[in-house]
C-alpha cells in the first residue's frame, strides 16, 4: 500500500521543459535514427513533424 509523501522544502527544480533529442532532418521530418543495413544500405527512420508518425525510407531511393 503506498502513502503520498508530503515535503516540507522542494529541493528539486521546477519551470524546466523537455528537451528535444530530435534532429531536424528537413522541413517535414525529424531524424530518428540512421543505421546502415547488412546488405550496405543506409536506412532512415523519420517522425513527421505535423502528425508524428514514423516513416522508414532508404536513402537515395
Amino acid at each position: 500500500l503506498w502513502e503520498p509523501v508530503d515535503l516540507p522544502v522542494w529541493r528539486g527544480k521546477t519551470g524546466l521543459k523537455k528537451e528535444s533529442s530530435l534532429t531536424d532532418y528537413d522541413d517535414q521530418y525529424y531524424l530518428v535514427k540512421e543505421e546502415v543495413t547488412h546488405y550496405g544500405a543506409t536506412k532512415l527512420i523519420l517522425k513527421d513533424k505535423k502528425s508524428g508518425k514514423i516513416v522508414e525510407k532508404v536513402k537515395g531511393e
